[in-house]
């Protein structure tokens, strides 16, 4: 894989599956409770485990990690390309120098641009609005996706807290 093809493939991923993949070692292969772990201690996420195996699966789908022996995952190989050697032209025969000769040039002014030309800028005026546009609205989709992993979060600690709190009742009515 390519720096640029694995540049292209993390823009398609979540914020979250981005920092996963960050924390995610390359020369060995680590289990999802691992890489939870250091997520924690690189990023202070507080990514559940299954959001982590969740991300770690998209990223192997993706190509972007490998998965060696079951549950262990490593980063995917990264090619640079190797520039390859030019061909160097074969050195032009000496010719004869041609008779100067006297040009006469117009004055430089420049000439209009073609309907086609005007739509050519416009038409990359709107590529980078787009491009433009694109970007911001995948940060917001990230910011809504860590404040939405938040909420549920908050929302597994409440369950759990109800229940201990229903727990403590009873052992109170019982005493009573």
């Amino acid at each position: 894989m390519t720096p640029s093809k694995l540049n292209s493939l993390l823009q398609g991923q979540t914020s979250l599956a981005r920092k996963v993949f960050e924390v995610v070692p390359i020369r060995e292969a680590w289990p999802a409770i691992q890489i939870r772990n250091a997520l924690k201690e690189v990023e202070r996420s507080n990514a559940d485990l299954r959001v982590v195996r969740g991300c770690l699966g998209a990223l192997r789908e993706a190509g972007l990690v490998r998965e060696p022996e079951t549950g262990m995952f490593q980063r995917a190989d990264i090619r640079t390309p190797t520039p390859r050697p030019r061909k160097e032209a074969p050195m032009p025969q000496a010719m004869p120098s041609p008779r100067p000769t006297l040009t006469v040039t117009a004055p430089a002014h420049q000439p209009e641009p073609s309907p086609i030309e005007i739509l050519g800028e416009l038409s990359g005026e709107v590529v980078a609005l787009a491009d433009e546009f694109g970007v911001r609205l995948k940060k917001l989709a990230s910011k809504i996706e860590e404040a939405a992993l938040t909420i549920e979060q908050e929302r597994e600690a409440n369950v759990e807290n109800l229940g201990k709190l229903r727990q403590l009742q009873s052992i109170l009515k019982s005493l009573s």
